[in-house]
């Protein structure tokens, strides 16, 4: 698999440079219905996979849907228009 080869190619470069990845922020996010589906890892540390992923404030999923988005933007507006106020009168 070319991609896991880059990214071991990746680790052994970051860590001649002193600097190493956060395995725990590191995430695969599997795009589209064709998609294979394969695991990654780095340093025998399999990258979790991911359903959801946020970007400059967006939410997009896997099926370049942005269902999650949009609950999230409704939950983000009854919070700060409707909640909000109430507590700032008590």
């Amino acid at each position: 698999m070319k991609l896991q080869n880059d990214l071991s190619q990746l680790v052994g470069w970051s860590e001649r440079w002193q600097l190493g990845f956060n395995k725990k922020k590191c995430k695969l996010f599997h795009l589209g219905n064709s998609n294979r589906k394969y695991t990654y890892e780095m340093n025998d540390t399999t990258i979790n996979i991911t359903h959801a992923e946020k970007d400059i404030g967006v939410t997009l999923d896997e099926d370049l849907k942005f269902k999650k988005h949009v609950a999230n933007a409704g939950n983000y507006r009854f919070i700060t228009f409707i909640i909000l106020p109430e507590l700032a009168t008590i």
